[in-house]
């Protein structure tokens, strides 16, 4: 009896539609602006920065000339470039992997320091998708089915937007009172 009390106050008022109207071109900010989603457009920057640091730092000798670490590194290098020159998601996916498990046993040796939870999120990815079988990875918000897209927009909303609901209800229900 409440809830159905509760119900009709808010459609009647005027105040519930504004918010409801504001909430919806929130939500919807995503899909106007056609933002990037995470996943092979931020992996190739990071990717493209590993490239551009190593080729600035990297020797140009041969293969047996490098130290252990030289050597890693030209590896990853190589990964890297693979998966920024892949013409198809499966491709990127592949050299990705690849990367970030190489990442990874650098991380568990210690040669490499940084950040070890987004190495292992992107290596889990990569792995997720490669194993779905999934051969085209949406790469922004438009591109998301519908119930992708949904908790998308949620996340992308300013955090204090989905508690106006409440609050308005509380503020009418108070002022009912």
């Amino acid at each position: 009896m409440y809830c159905r009390l509760l119900l009709k106050l808010i459609l009647r008022d005027k105040a519930a539609w504004i918010c409801t109207l504001v909430l919806a071109a929130a939500f919807s900010v995503p899909i106007a602006f056609n933002s990037p989603i995470y996943g092979p457009f931020f992996m190739k920057q990071g990717m493209q920065g590993f490239v551009d640091a190593f080729n600035t730092r990297a020797p140009r000798a041969s293969g047996t000339d490098l130290s252990p670490e030289q050597q890693d590194d030209a590896e990853l290098a190589r990964y890297a470039n693979a998966a920024l020159a892949a013409q198809t998601d499966a491709a990127f996916l592949d050299s990705a992997e690849s990367y970030y498990a190489l990442m990874d046993e650098g991380f568990q040796s210690g040669s490499i320091v940084g950040d070890r939870e987004t190495n292992d999120a992107e290596l889990a990815y990569c792995r997720a998708l490669s194993s779905s079988g999934i051969t085209d990875i949406p790469a922004s918000a438009s591109d998301l089915p519908f119930l992708s897209f949904l908790p998308y927009a949620i996340a992308a909303a300013p955090s204090f937007l989905p508690f106006i609901p409440f609050l308005l209800s509380s503020i009418l229900v108070l002022g009912a009172t």
